[in-house]
């Protein structure tokens, strides 16, 4: 602390520069005012000190004030006083939660309880009165996962996605010279699988379809014949697509997918076009598989036509002679 004869000592000063030193000449004084200034002292800023600052000046003459005077008169000098300082920086208080907690039916619980927060209280002096409530950072709920996929559904649109190709279908030997109670061969053009992939999340389904079998439909009337097991316009299922001539095969024999003709395609039985319509409807064996571990299998069909004119032979005796 500082000495007290010492602080009167510059209050007395304080109060002579203040109201000045009478004129015997009766000439106009300076008037002089002070300024306290206070702060920590540098470099280290762990001392607080206060400066009086004098400032003289004429009055009535609009001058600007003088510079700084010291106790002496001397310019540019103030007057330093150092007050009692501390010896550390200011003390922050900060709030903390206080232990132990106030009874439930404490005020200070304002209608919560230990379920929605907690009471702090500042951690400089514990006075009960800076206690307060706070309550829970309750964190909004999150939104839920999405479901997981379930690869049957993945398999049901990849299955719904496979591009077929339709049959293109071929007759013979001769498609110009197809007739009746004659064996017509029948197949499609080969077709390689056809596969496709869907993914949807972390799962994912491949499907492949393979060409397993072709029926074939005449679209001639249904009727019996004695010269046939199967009536007339009877379906004929082949495995896979079916075959075209083979050289050598013995004339009169069934193909290894063919059909026989009953009824020519007169323009009377075919209401005036004069042609049959053959109709191949190609089966697809699809097999699905997912990197879940889980597949399955399907089947798919997809269906092509063509016109077909179908005559009659003519057989003729002919003699011989020796």
């Amino acid at each position: 602390m500082l000495n007290s004869a010492y602080l009167c000592a510059v209050v007395a000063w304080l109060g002579v520069a203040a109201f000045g030193s009478p004129d015997p000449t009766g000439m106009q004084m300076e008037e002089l005012s002070t300024e306290i200034v206070c702060g920590y002292e540098p470099p280290d800023y762990l001392v607080w000190v206060c400066r009086a600052v004098v400032i003289n000046k004429v009055p009535g003459t609009g001058d600007p004030p003088m510079p700084p005077v010291s106790s002496d008169g001397s310019e540019g000098e103030d007057i330093g006083v150092q007050i009692d300082s501390p010896a550390d920086p200011p003390i922050i208080c900060d709030m903390e939660i206080a232990i132990p907690q106030p009874d439930p039916w404490h005020p200070i619980w304002d209608g919560h309880d230990s379920t929605e927060g907690v009471i702090l209280i500042s951690n400089c002096n514990y006075d009960p009165t800076t206690m307060r409530f706070q309550e829970f950072d309750v964190p909004e709920p999150a939104e839920p996962p999405p479901p997981p996929v379930d690869p049957r559904d993945l398999a049901i649109e990849a299955v719904r996605e496979l591009k077929l190709p339709t049959p293109e279908l071929k007759v013979g030997p001769d498609e110009s010279q197809l007739a009746v109670n004659v064996w017509m061969w029948l197949w499609v053009e080969e077709q390689p699988p056809v596969s496709i992939t869907v993914t949807a999340g972390a799962v994912s389904v491949t499907a492949t379809a393979t060409l397993s079998s072709v029926t074939w439909s005449s679209n001639e009337p249904v009727r019996d014949s004695e010269l046939w097991a199967e009536p007339a316009g009877t379906p004929v299922v082949c495995t896979g697509a079916g075959s075209p001539p083979i050289a050598g095969y013995p004339a009169g024999e069934r193909p290894p997918c063919g059909y026989v003709f009953r009824s020519r395609s007169t323009a009377e039985r075919t209401g005036g076009s004069g042609v049959w319509t053959l109709t191949a409807s190609a089966s697809w064996a699809v097999e699905w598989s997912s990197n879940t571990r889980v597949s399955g299998s399907d089947v798919l069909t997809s269906t092509g036509s063509r016109q077909v004119s179908i005559g009659e032979w003519d057989t003729e005796l002919v003699s011989g002679g020796n």
